[in-house]
């Protein structure tokens, strides 16, 4: 489509994914807020309260895993033009 048959939108094209960008990365950081606490707190895989068992470790390296996951996404999405 062209910038023409967006002129009855309202919108800018550029404004458009502009907010899709916002969109995705508030949607991504929540996903990934809400895997770790609910995985972590609620399943009680980040809380070793009676040592250090192979799932807590498991648990924090498939987290971190994910939060460098999620640092590559937001830098991939805001690094662009």
């Amino acid at each position: 489509m062209t910038e023409e048959d967006y002129s009855h939108l309202g919108m800018d094209p550029a404004t458009k994914r502009y907010f899709k960008k916002i969109i995705g990365s508030i949607s991504w950081s929540l996903l990934w807020m809400f895997f770790g606490v609910t995985v972590g707190l609620y399943m009680r895989f980040a809380l070793p309260q009676y040592g250090l068992r192979w799932f807590h470790v498991t648990f924090y390296v498939l987290d971190l895993l994910l939060f460098f996951l999620l640092l590559r996404y937001l830098y991939r999405t805001w690094s662009r033009h």
